[in-house]
């Protein structure tokens, strides 16, 4: 087995990521890390923002709410993610019915239901939606009857979007709009896909966006059961090549279409800005490539929370929030060591561009 020096894998995913060269547009970004974990609605964006050279966060919620060619919903660990509409029906067939199969299970044993009752539920929440996007308040005097859960997290929500049936749709005064896939998208193609036949394109996409990476990265991302996972590997071995990662014990994976990227040598860009969340993060079990175990704490807050941050040079150098008033935000940037003036500049730059892109007028780094 060949090895990775511990900088070429760092430098094979963020090219692989669309963070070393922007992509030419904001979907091929999108559909290239499959999804970006959305329960912070500017993670979304700025991931994308992050991966597009000429992005603008007007055209991107017209592709959410207007144009619908982006889709947000709960998927992938239960929690809300944004995706391209195509991506839709594989996303759904690969891990859709684990899903649904998973919260039945937490229903029947923590609420005492039947799986009619939950398909009851679903089926209301789609009718009551069948004349357009509804608030939460909107919805309530309908499905409250057949409601057996908190709505608190989507609870009530989350079996109908693992199958395929709900989105989120914008906001109304404020409060977020859920809407039907019949009514919000109706002309979307929805194939008729084998499941385990999408687990494995699901993983040759997730390969081409994330590798190398291990197949417990993909069963962390995917949330699919490790040996589920390990029979889609089996089947698409032949058309992977693995490599070991100098100082670690891991075996990572590329597609061999893609061996060998570390050759390929240019410069990796001065300055990154990622979101609260992003994929670079997310998309793997194991990020001690990225984050050194003393820093991790750092990054990974109580509760699950996983820090925005940024990258100096390819590598992770501290984390950054934003407070606004008015027209101007402050970034507020937490350096994992001091930094030169030079990186100072070349952040305050970027922090700048994002702050453009998100429609502040005015801009300031605060150390």
């Amino acid at each position: 087995m060949d090895t990775l020096s511990l900088k070429e894998s760092r430098e094979v995913a963020l090219r692989n990521q669309g963070l070393h060269a922007p992509f030419l547009t904001a979907s091929d970004a999108l559909k290239r890390v499959v999804a970006v974990q959305s329960q912070y609605h500017e993670s979304l964006l700025i991931s994308l923002w992050a991966r597009f050279a000429e992005a603008d966060k007007n055209e991107f919620e017209r592709k959410l709410w207007i144009e619908k060619e982006w889709i947000k919903t709960w998927t992938f660990r239960w929690t809300l993610h944004g995706f391209h509409r195509d991506d839709w029906p594989l996303i759904q067939a690969a891990t859709g019915n684990e899903n649904h199969q998973g919260i039945l299970g937490w229903f029947i044993n923590n609420r005492r239901i039947s799986p009619l009752d939950l398909d009851r539920l679903n089926d209301r929440f789609v009718q009551t939606l069948s004349g357009g996007p509804l608030t939460r308040e909107e919805m309530d005097p309908f499905v409250e009857e057949v409601r057996f859960v908190s709505p608190a997290w989507g609870m009530d929500m989350k079996s109908a979007a693992f199958l395929g049936l709900l989105a989120c749709a914008g906001t109304k005064n404020g409060k977020a709009l859920f809407a039907s896939r019949y009514q919000w998208i109706p002309d979307l193609s929805w194939p008729d896909l084998d499941p385990f036949e999408a687990k494995t394109e699901l993983l040759r996409r997730y390969l081409k966006g994330y590798a190398p990476a291990t197949l417990q990265d993909f069963a962390y991302w995917s949330a699919l059961p490790a040996k589920t996972v390990q029979q889609v590997y089996e089947a698409i071995a032949t058309e992977c090549i693995a490599y070991s990662v100098a100082g670690g014990k891991s075996t990572f994976v590329l597609l061999k279409e893609n061996d060998p990227p570390f050759l390929e040598t240019s410069d990796l860009p001065a300055c990154i800005v990622l979101p609260k969340f992003d994929s670079l993060l997310i998309g793997y079990k194991n990020r001690d490539r990225w984050i050194s175990e003393d820093l991790s704490r750092k990054i990974h807050r109580p509760g699950g929370h996983v820090e925005a941050v940024y990258l100096l040079n390819g590598e992770i150098r501290g984390t950054w929030r934003k407070k606004s008033t008015g027209k101007t935000v402050t970034f507020q940037i937490f350096p994992f060591q001091e930094h030169r003036k030079r990186e100072i500049s070349k952040l305050t730059e970027r922090f700048r561009a994002l702050g453009r892109f998100l429609g502040y007028r005015n801009s300031q780094l605060r150390l």
